[in-house]
């Protein structure tokens, strides 16, 4: 809307100076070229909004808008050079009118509620999550503010027990508050919630695993009417197959690009569930606990090292200052 009105104002200014009759010629010609560079905007605006706008008929009646503005300009230059070589041609009020009406018509359509922009507005969710950093940062600045009082008193009477006291009181909830909003902060970094959801997910498959074992070890396995042994073991090795391909982008995330992060460390969940099941039902199918149990024990190994993986990318945070964690990370691909 602002810029509407922007190009809208600089139209109308400009075209009083063009239906003057008393502007000379270069006058005239510079307040056309203004017009002809504020109309052009004006018809880029018209053409951004009818690509953003997903109204079928808003599409084109910015279209047909910005036609107009453009004929209604072309138009004013022909006339006004007709004039010139005609001084006696017509009003040169009445040669801006078309002009304006055009634009005037932009303006009017998209002053319309359908295409007036909403504020931004943070939610209650949004309030919620920001709080703990908030009340941290206060806790901060009031015990800071504290300390300053004690340091003032202090200067005054340095030999004062009490005031030395008052100075190591506040100075405790001062760090405790600096810890605190570090912890929030490093909590609500990008892909650290999606780093916890996904070691929740891979501590549920490792208990599956370890409960697996169990029943290997005691009664045994019933068998999985679901799929049969061939379709088990093709689950799981082409689960694991994928996970392979997703490493090198938990790298990268995990280093330099944090806003990758939560879906880097997400491809891991996504193929080693069904990898786990693929390596569960396989056993049902397997007759001998030796080979049960061997399976069993490979698939842990690959989901415990998943974990460290997602472990060492949290720590890393995709944060490339974070050069004390790479090397593990490193070591956990």
């Amino acid at each position: 809307q602002a810029q509407l009105t922007w190009a809208y104002q600089g139209i109308r200014q400009h075209c009083d100076i063009v239906s003057s009759q008393q502007s000379a010629k270069p006058q005239m010609i510079s307040a056309l070229t203004v017009i002809a560079k504020h109309t052009s905007y004006l018809c880029s605006i018209c053409r951004q909004a009818s690509m953003n706008t997903s109204n079928p008929v808003a599409k084109n009646e910015f279209i047909v808008l910005a036609k107009q503005v453009a004929t209604a300009t072309s138009d004013l230059v022909q006339a006004i050079k007709a004039i010139e070589e005609q001084p006696q041609g017509g009003s040169r009020e009445r040669l801006v009118e078309p002009l304006l009406e055009a634009v005037k018509a932009v303006r009017q359509y998209a002053s319309s509620p359908e295409f007036i922009s909403i504020p931004a507005k943070i939610s209650a969710e949004g309030r919620k999550a920001q709080e703990p950093v908030i009340q941290a940062g206060r806790g901060v600045i009031d015990g800071v503010v504290e300390m300053v009082k004690a340091a003032k008193s202090l200067a005054l009477s340095p030999d004062n027990p009490p005031v030395w006291q008052q100075l190591s009181m506040h100075s405790t909830p001062v760090s405790e508050s600096v810890k605190r909003l570090v912890d929030n902060i490093r909590d609500k970094a990008p892909g650290q919630a999606q780093c916890e959801q996904v070691l929740h997910t891979l501590g549920t498959c490792t208990r599956e695993l370890d409960s697996c074992a169990l029943a290997v070890n005691a009664q045994g396995l019933s068998q999985r009417r679901d799929n049969n042994l061939h379709g088990f073991s093709g689950q799981t090795l082409n689960s694991a197959a994928e996970l392979v391909d997703k490493l090198e982008p938990i790298r990268v995330a995990g280093k330099n690009n944090a806003e990758q992060l939560g879906h880097a460390v997400g491809e891991i969940s996504r193929y080693v569930v069904p990898m786990v099941n693929g390596a569960i039902g396989a056993c049902t199918h397997i007759v001998h606990s030796q080979q049960q149990m061997s399976l069993i024990n490979q698939t842990r190994s690959v989901v415990e090292s998943a974990i460290t993986l997602v472990q060492s990318a949290k720590d890393s945070a995709g944060n490339p200052r974070a050069t004390h964690a790479h090397p593990r990370l490193d070591e956990a691909i």
